[in-house]
């Protein structure tokens, strides 16, 4: 008996042959599902029950037919046994590997789910701190965007009441500075009127408000 190559056909373009799908069973059945299913496929492909069809689909009967007794040959034939074995294992590390890439997309639409919450919390947050003064946006992106704008303009505000306190204080502070001198101007032309002394003279020098 002729090796078994896993390939219904010949060539580059021939076609994967799956047994159990051939079977219409689902992988990995028992030893007594493969010869139910093939008992069930035989009689209803078996040429003697479809006379009197056409040749394209007499052909095509015949052909399926020779599908199902190979696959069940391949399944259960002590001759394939070391090539179902193969086959099979192949079939169960696609399987998993299929499974590992289904629970990492997983994982990945998860963070990205977390991702997208995020954002729409901070785009929430955003709205809240401008209070509807600038209208909402439903992009996240943009809603970040308007927050670092907010943030920066805040922070100039900020710096602009801090230059602007300061420059209350000098001038403040200058006004005080003038008071003073004014003060000390009055008292020294009150005291013009007197006859300067030594002590008087010291007494205008060392002059405080207190």
């Amino acid at each position: 008996m002729a090796p078994w190559t896993g390939r219904q056909g010949a060539g580059k373009n021939a076609e994967e042959f799956d047994p159990y799908k051939t079977l219409e069973i689902s992988f990995g059945a028992s030893d007594s599902e493969i010869s139910k299913a093939y008992r069930h496929l035989a009689r209803r492909l078996h040429p003697d029950r479809n006379r009197g069809l056409g040749v394209a689909e007499a052909l095509a009967v015949a052909q399926k037919f020779q599908k199902v007794q190979e696959a069940k040959d391949f399944l259960t034939s002590e001759d394939h046994a070391n090539e179902r074995r193969e086959y099979d294992t192949k079939r169960r590390g696609a399987a998993a590997r299929a499974a590992h890439d289904a629970e990492r997309t997983a994982g990945m639409d998860g963070r990205r789910k977390r991702m997208r919450t995020d954002l729409e919390r901070r785009e929430a947050e955003a709205r809240a701190g401008r209070g509807g003064r600038r209208g909402t946006t439903t992009d996240p992106a943009e809603a970040l965007r308007v927050a670092g704008r907010e943030m920066r303009e805040k922070a100039a505000a900020e710096a602009r009441r801090a230059e602007t306190a300061a420059e209350d204080a000098r001038e403040k502070a200058a006004r005080a500075a003038v008071a003073k001198l004014e003060r000390r101007q009055v008292r020294l032309k009150w005291r013009s009127s007197e006859r300067l002394t030594e002590a008087s003279i010291g007494s205008l020098l060392n002059f405080s408000d207190g």
